[in-house]
């Protein structure tokens, strides 16, 4: 496979920081590009807070986006505040710290592409069930859509109240120790979308915290069972 990717101008990009001030801007041509201190980087990071080769963003051709993976650095990675372990899939507007750095992802055509996505699976949906009307969108003030990190799979979240579990009836199925079957709720309250935990136990977090009944903005990563999901207002 080639390390070029061949798409249109306007390619995601990394705004780099330190102490505040935005020292470059890094586009991302290429489908493997590696982060370090070491001069065989394409994004060399001088300080010696950055391991010799630090970090990598992987470019997934089957879900169309980057992963970002550690490379088992000396101080590690933190995604959005949270040390990363292994990969994670980057999604516009994440930040992440590679030392002394912080550096932003931005995707200039995320929400395009999202918008894309759920009006062809709103169609789908639609043109099961009624398919003399596949074309419109229903006529809600907020659109959210929750990104499934292992298989890049796009859930709609379209009714005011979407179940999460292991039942066959779920509207999201997950699975893992200790899930149930209707394992979480995500309810919609006017403009604001909410996790609902259904049990005591803490399987269900949001950026890597156990939570009951929390508030979802933009970019929270929610972990159930063995899913991960990235919840966007789009």
């Amino acid at each position: 496979m080639s390390e070029h990717l061949v798409r249109n101008a306007h390619l995601p990009l990394l705004k780099i920081h330190k102490d505040g001030i935005c020292l470059q801007d890094v586009q991302l041509e290429n489908n493997v590009v590696s982060i370090g201190r070491g001069s065989s980087n394409q994004v060399r990071l001088g300080d010696l807070t950055v391991s010799r080769n630090h970090a990598r963003l992987l470019w997934r051709e089957d879900k169309r986006c980057y992963y970002l993976e550690e490379l088992q650095s000396t101080n590690g990675v933190f995604l959005n505040d949270r040390r990363l372990q292994g990969t994670a899939m980057l999604v516009d507007g994440d930040s992440f710290r590679v030392g002394v750095y912080n550096i932003t992802f931005i995707d200039r055509q995320a929400e395009e592409r999202w918008e894309t996505t759920m009006m062809e699976a709103l169609r789908a949906k639609k043109a099961m069930n009624q398919p003399g009307d596949s074309t419109r969108l229903p006529a809600f003030t907020k659109r959210a859509i929750l990104l499934r990190e292992e298989n890049g799979g796009v859930h709609l979240l379209i009714s005011d109240r979407v179940t999460l579990g292991k039942s066959s009836n779920a509207d999201i199925k997950v699975n893992g120790i200790g899930v149930e079957k209707e394992q979480a709720v995500i309810a919609r309250r006017g403009k604001r979308f909410y996790l609902l935990n259904n049990n005591d136990l803490p399987n269900v977090t949001i950026n890597g915290r156990p939570v009951s009944n929390a508030q979802l903005e933009f970019n929270d990563r929610i972990e159930i069972g063995n899913s991960r999901f990235i919840f966007r207002e789009i």
